[in-house]
């Protein structure tokens, strides 16, 4: 998410792209080392490395957390809409942008970036 601001207004950028990266990181299962066991004599050449320690939030924290923070701004535009289309995180995007603007914030999707379309609270309930 980049934080900016337009005259009066704050604007965050989210990316759907890295959403869409750390949603699946978030998904993964295979984010915790094993810790490796033995004497150095009997190690394989590349032992010693230390176990992979990613402490990441499951895909429910990770959108609440995501959503915190975007209820500072005033305007939400999303980048790289493109990536919506990938089942259970499009439906996890569209609650997140749903309960965005029933805050009553902006939300633009940025087909092209110098042409965003924005869409006021009544006329996000369509589709992309």
């Amino acid at each position: 998410m980049l934080f900016k601001t337009e005259g009066s207004e704050k604007l965050v950028e989210l990316s759907c792209e890295k959403l869409f990266m750390h949603f699946e990181d978030a998904r993964s299962e295979d984010n915790q080392g094993v810790e490796e066991a033995g004497t150095f004599a009997e190690a394989d050449w590349w032992s010693g490395e230390p176990p992979l320690l990613i402490d990441n939030l499951d895909p429910d924290e990770y959108f609440r957390s995501v959503e915190s923070e975007l209820i500072l701004a005033d305007v939400v535009q999303v980048i790289d809409p493109q990536w919506l289309v990938q089942g259970e995180f499009q439906i996890r995007v569209d609650t997140l942008l749903a309960a965005i603007r029933a805050r009553g914030k902006q939300v633009r999707y940025a087909l092209k970036e110098s042409n965003p379309t924005v869409l006021t609270p009544k006329e996000a309930t369509t589709e992309i």
